[in-house]
């Protein structure tokens, strides 16, 4: 059978091995949290062609985290018996999947605005998105996200329903990801913006294997489109939008998102700003309440009067400044537009007169003369933004933060 996993140090892995452990995993885990991605994809599809529910967490969460959720010791340590099943092909395989309608992965959202919840994804939630045919046959994924992350979820099970090669970039170094995109011929990368922006540092020539690339998992960059344009010339980019509570909902080609037929009068827009979903769009929740049947996402949204709408912010993402609530992705976006600036994290920074200033996190391009950025950036910004606005500290740094799921860190 044909190639499954590939890991950035060359261990490989085939459809073949995947469909023996499908048919006889042993006893599985109730809740997953293996560190390596195959295993983790691999125990997760063994339990849904059973039919069994599972629990999914983030390996890199701290005893103290996983205590908050509600689990139990006996939860973690609870193994699951699991009988031989004798599939005559793949697609049978695949056929009992999308037959477990009483089986559901948990999943716990991040918890940036309070105690993380619990959301149960049946197959139909979980694969919604993913489309198999025989277009699909030749395609190799990268896997850019956090393999316990929805987003990390949605690429495997898009490559493993067309049996595509998964090539683990997300634990490889930027060296690695450049050779194992040629070496390996990959065909589609879906990642956040802050990878992109690491990625392209090490790509000296275009990669022309690339037919698809996807922006998700924080706000669209369009300053970074070029660049993608430049790195992946045959490649069309998509941006999505897709949530822990909801799954992938919607997709576009820039960063204007219009509802589709089938959802669009499940999606609304708050008078604040905020969007709001049906809950019939939603996974099953454990503690939310949807009196009124929708769900306030704490997304900021800007709509149109056509429907379509532009993510602008995550609503605890604003900050005070004077008494101003100021957007600090807004100045993001204005700063990566400075030649010379690879990429840029605003955070808020406490003040004693204003309650809030904005310093700005700067990763210049190693020819760049630090000393004339910072004066361009503060030039450029003052001719485009509010006082109010322009970050009163700027630092350079060799690197940005990032989270252990690849975002850019904001706190």
């Amino acid at each position: 059978m044909s190639l499954f996993w590939m890991t950035p140090d060359g261990e490989k892995k085939s459809y073949e091995e995947l469909m023996d452990f499908l048919s006889r995993p042993g006893k599985l885990p109730y809740v997953l949290r293996q560190p390596n991605g195959r295993e983790l994809i691999s125990s997760l599809l063994a339990h849904f062609v059973r039919g069994n529910s599972s629990v999914l967490l983030d390996h890199g969460m701290q005893e103290s985290e996983v205590a908050s959720l509600g689990l139990q010791p006996d939860d973690l340590a609870r193994d699951i018996e699991s009988g031989d099943i004798e599939f005559e092909n793949f697609d049978h395989a695949w056929n009992k999947l999308e037959n477990s309608p009483d089986a559901r992965v948990y999943i716990y959202t991040s918890g940036t605005t309070g105690r993380p919840k619990k959301v149960g994804h049946s197959w139909k939630t979980l694969a919604r998105a993913v489309r198999r045919s025989s277009d699909h046959k030749e395609d190799v994924w990268a896997l850019a996200y956090h393999a316990a992350h929805f987003a990390g979820l949605q690429v495997m099970l898009q490559a493993i329903g067309n049996q595509n090669p998964i090539i683990d970039l997300f634990h490889a170094t930027s060296a690695q990801s450049r050779e194992l995109m040629k070496t390996q011929g990959i065909t589609h990368i879906s990642a956040t913006p802050a990878f992109y922006r690491r990625l392209l540092l090490d790509i000296e020539t275009p990669v022309e294997s690339v037919r698809q690339v996807t922006c998700g998992g924080e706000k669209y960059d369009a300053a970074l489109v070029p660049l993608l344009e430049e790195a992946f010339p045959n490649a069309a980019i998509r941006n999505v939008y897709a949530s822990t509570e909801a799954g992938s909902l919607f997709s576009a080609r820039n960063d204007v998102f219009k509802p589709g037929e089938r959802v669009k009068d499940l999606v609304r827009v708050s008078p604040e700003g905020e969007l709001w979903i049906h809950h019939s769009l939603l996974g099953d929740f454990s503690n939310v309440d949807f009196a009124d049947g929708w769900y306030r996402t704490g997304d900021m949204v800007e709509q149109n009067p056509d429907g379509s709408f532009r993510f602008v912010s995550r609503k605890q993402d604003f900050v005070n400044v004077g008494g101003y609530k100021v957007n600090p992705l807004e100045v993001e976006d204005l700063v990566r537009e400075v030649p010379g600036v690879v990429d840029c994290v605003v955070r808020a920074r406490s003040n004693s007169v204003l309650g809030n200033i904005l310093e700005a996190f700067v990763q210049p391009s190693p020819k760049s003369i630090t000393n004339d950025l910072e004066k361009d950036i503060l030039t450029f910004l003052r001719s485009e933004l509010q006082p109010y606005k322009v970050p009163r500290v700027i630092r350079f740094v060799d690197r940005l933060e990032s989270s252990h799921t690849g975002k850019r860190k904001r706190r």
